[in-house]
């Protein structure tokens, strides 16, 4: 009873649809994706200068 349960398959896959994925930047701007929606660099802003000497 500790693993995954194959019986609840289909209820769990509608959950994971309804599910959103709610982020925050170093703004502490709210950025709300789509799944359709492509992610290429769902990060990246003009700003990202981490790292550069």
């Amino acid at each position: 009873l500790h693993g995954p349960r194959t019986a609840d398959q289909p209820s769990l896959e509608r959950r994971r649809q309804r599910r959103k994925t709610v982020t925050w930047d170093e703004r502490c701007d709210v950025l709300e994706f789509d799944r359709e929606e492509g992610e290429n660099d769902p990060f990246y802003s003009d700003e990202d200068d981490y790292g550069t000497p």
